[in-house]
């Protein structure tokens, strides 16, 4: 999503062979929906069309697995899947700041900090803010986006990895 320059998942259909169909976030391939999935966990809600989709920012990936294949990850559609993968913790100390501008009065800011809470590293954090703001081609039609991501991850020892989190998209 970062070297195509891709800020939210509706964007990422028309970067692959897969297709978005309305205004809701309900992806096509061959004609045949597909299930979405986040950090491997299907998610009915996302199917229903009242789903809000994630910025972006909060994801470090999407995968796209499409046709009959999409079956063997559950209860899944012919069509395929879309596994959204959250951003998690990382061990060591991690800032980062993104601005974008552009046509439309258009103004992006993206903070994102991670790492350990303790000295041990055995709990560890991570924070996402998003301000997206832009107006449009058309008159009075404009975005004005804040969201928020935070996660708390205790990591005990290699083998247990126990993790809290969630967003507030606003706008």
């Amino acid at each position: 999503m970062n070297d195509f320059g891709l800020n939210t998942v509706s964007e990422v259909p028309t970067n692959t062979s897969s297709d978005k169909i309305g205004l809701v976030d309900m992806y096509l391939s061959r004609g045949l929906t597909m299930q979405s999935q986040y950090d491997g966990i299907a998610n009915p809600v996302f199917e229903s069309g009242s789903f809000t989709s994630p910025d972006g920012a909060f994801l470090d990936h999407v995968e796209i697995q499409q046709g009959a294949a999409g079956l063997l990850t559950g209860a899944g559609e012919p069509g395929g899947t879309v596994n959204l993968v959250r951003k998690r913790p990382t061990e060591a100390f991690q800032a980062q700041a993104e601005a974008e501008l552009g046509s439309w009065d258009k103004k992006r800011l993206v903070g994102d900090i991670s790492g350990p809470l303790t000295q041990s590293g055995v709990l560890r954090g991570r924070f996402i803010a998003v301000s997206d703001d832009s107006d449009s081609y058309v008159d009075y039609v404009y975005d004005d986006k804040k969201a928020f991501y935070g996660v708390l991850e205790l990591v005990p020892n290699a083998d247990v990895k126990i993790g809290l989190g969630g967003a507030i998209p606003e706008g």
